[in-house]
């Protein structure tokens, strides 16, 4: 008898299991409020700073709306303006801006449309030096790991993006080479089927924070992890990564965005 009853109910629940399985299509309003997005970060050192303008698009949308032909200032409190130069669709570039270190600063925008939008004035955080990159083995491939710290407990917030770049070889030998404008046989001592390839991962985002620390160190932050089976370990490989200084305000902001991005949704 308790074997039947066992049965049963083993198959009771994986009836209830499938039969519960249905699609879920979310009520998701089509009107589009072609909200103003900017992407970016003031750079006040000698690298350029790059600020990305689009409208926002209805979610099943594959369009892109960059917005071009605004105007984009950098200001400071000490009146000092810097404009940015755009450089291709809804993409404005400044370079060396070289900004005094005491000073705060915003952005200021206005649209092709004379629509005016300006961002809160921000003290300009100075980012410590890496210390180092390591890595480690582990479950079959490699992690990466990021080492920081600041002598003086100032920073305290910390962002990071990093990217790869690797060579892969192509498993054909090409007999024949474009040169000089035409079609030409390749010499045998010629090696023309490996490629170079730079990637940045989507979708994460690599936050921490020493605030909760006697001292401003972060040791073996993990970035990305790549499989050992990945065919990007097949002869050279090599990682970039940029490090960041956070105001507090905006430490929240990326913390808040990376568990919206990264951290929500499940089977339920």
């Amino acid at each position: 008898m308790s074997i039947l009853v066992k049965a049963t109910v083993v198959f009771l629940f994986i009836l209830g299991v499938f039969s519960c399985r249905k699609p879920f299509a979310p009520a998701v309003t089509t009107a589009d409020p072609g909200y103003l997005v900017v992407e970016g970060v003031i750079n006040s050192g000698s690298d350029s700073t790059i600020i990305k303008i689009s409208r926002t698009v209805p979610l099943y949308s594959k369009d892109r709306r960059p917005e071009t032909g605004a105007r984009v200032t950098v200001e400071s409190d000490q009146n000092g303006r810097y404009p940015l130069t755009e450089t291709a669709k809804g993409t404005y570039v400044a370079v060396n801006l070289n900004l005094a270190t005491t000073g705060k600063y915003r952005l200021h925008i206005f649209t092709a449309a004379n629509n005016e939008y300006v961002s809160d004035y921000v003290e300009n955080k100075i980012t410590p030096p890496i210390d180092s990159i390591s890595y480690k083995v582990l479950n079959a491939g490699v992690q990466f790991y990021v080492n920081t710290h600041d002598a003086s407990n100032s920073t305290k917030y910390y962002r990071w993006e990093y990217g790869e770049a690797w060579t892969y070889y192509s498993p054909f030998q090409s007999l024949i080479i474009y040169k000089d404008g035409g079609i030409a046989g390749r010499s045998l001592d010629s090696n023309v089927n490996y490629c170079y390839k730079f990637a940045v991962p989507d979708n994460n985002i690599f936050v921490s924070s020493s605030d909760k620390l006697e001292q401003d160190v972060i040791y073996k932050y993990p970035l990305g992890y790549t499989a050992g089976t990945s065919w990007k370990f097949q002869s050279e490989y090599g990682l970039t990564v940029k490090q960041y200084a956070l105001t507090p305000d905006a430490y929240k902001y990326w913390q808040l965005l990376k568990k919206n991005t990264e951290q929500l949704g499940s089977i339920f």
